[in-house]
């Protein structure tokens, strides 16, 4: 068996034959995209060169075998998929295994596979919290120190935390600019419930949108439901009856499949009558051909996956922070005035 000392001395030389770092080396070994194409084939050489076992060196350099833990708040929901898709891949690349955990939008759940997870040999867990508050052993976790990155910043602000999120106000902002754009004045933002993050956040972007286009945003234009295709559905027959618009933006597009089958039902047409545009890019938009707010979740899940190694390996402390940016997407169900 190699020595500590031997195998450091391995490190330099082939970071000498390769004339890059000893760091290069080790990127390149873990397979880090932080590494450019023309250092990796000269280390990769030398490597095969020196006939240097680099699956030995990734487990002895406590890569291989890091178990993650990736509690997810419900796997029925469609934004989901890609983001797990994510996730698996990154671990893939960094020789990690995965530990999934379904938590059904459950506290109750969430602290069970949280406390059994901790209880079995987890190194590190990506969670995305059943809940807008974030659970009491989350938070002790937290504060212990404990490598855990969280998704789609449901988490306090003056936390220590880690997470990984987009920027939810600016993509709704882009969404009501556009419909503005096209010459709509009377817009309609169906948010969910109005304590979440998510809802003042993206509530904000559709405000901001409407003032800078010199339009006094109507605090009746902003309606809330349960966050579900059934209320919203259930709303929008509601206020169909009671509100003038010509277009409507919903903060998912499982709200914009529920508010699209409501207009439906009343006998109003998309696009042709109101124009529709939902929010998270899953599936049912490309099924609908809805105009949507794409969130980039396979990216959200890479990253989580690259953060929680760089914590549990002390190339990074908390708190971090990584936020991507949303794309808007347009496909065929706006209609210009």
């Amino acid at each position: 068996m190699r020595s500590r000392t031997s195998s450091a001395t391995t490190l330099k030389s082939i970071a000498k034959k390769a004339n890059v770092s000893v760091a290069t080396v080790s990127r390149v070994i873990n397979n880090s995209d932080h590494v450019g194409p023309n250092a990796r084939r000269s280390v990769e050489k030398v490597m095969k060169d020196l006939n240097y076992d680099r699956k030995r060196a990734v487990r002895r350099n406590g890569v291989h075998g890091r178990r993650i833990g990736l509690l997810v708040a419900d796997i029925t929901d469609p934004f989901y998929p890609p983001l797990l898709k994510g996730v698996s891949h990154a671990a893939m690349s960094n020789n990690a295994d995965l530990v999934f955990c379904d938590l059904a939008r459950d506290p109750k759940i969430e602290t069970y596979w949280a406390e059994s997870l901790r209880a079995s040999r987890i190194d590190g867990i990506i969670q995305a919290p059943a809940g807008e508050r974030l659970n009491p052993l989350t938070v002790k976790m937290i504060a212990e120190g404990f490598p855990l990155v969280l998704l789609l910043d449901h988490a306090i602000e003056d936390q220590n935390i880690c997470v990984v999120t987009t920027d939810r106000e600016v993509g709704v902002y882009h969404a009501t600019k556009y419909l503005l754009d096209l010459g709509h004045r009377d817009i309609l933002f169906v948010a969910g419930p109005p304590h979440l993050n998510t809802s003042v956040a993206r509530g904000r972007g559709y405000r901001s949108a409407l003032s800078n286009a010199g339009i006094t945003p109507a605090p009746e234009k902003m309606v809330f439901c349960d966050g579900s295709y059934e209320g919203a559905y259930s709303l929008l027959l509601e206020v169909k009856e009671k509100l003038q618009f010509s277009a409507v933006i919903a903060q998912t597009d499982m709200m914009a499949a529920g508010i699209w089958k409501a207009l439906t039902d009343k006998g109003v047409r998309v696009p042709d009558d109101v124009s529709l545009i939902g929010y998270d890019d899953t599936m049912i938009s490309r099924v609908l051909s809805l105009t949507t707010v794409a969130q980039p979740t396979y990216e959200i899940g890479k990253n989580a996956l690259a953060l929680v190694l760089d914590i549990i390996n002390g190339r990074r402390e908390p708190p971090q922070r990584v936020v991507l940016r949303d794309s808007l997407i347009i496909r065929n169900s706006c209609k210009k005035l």
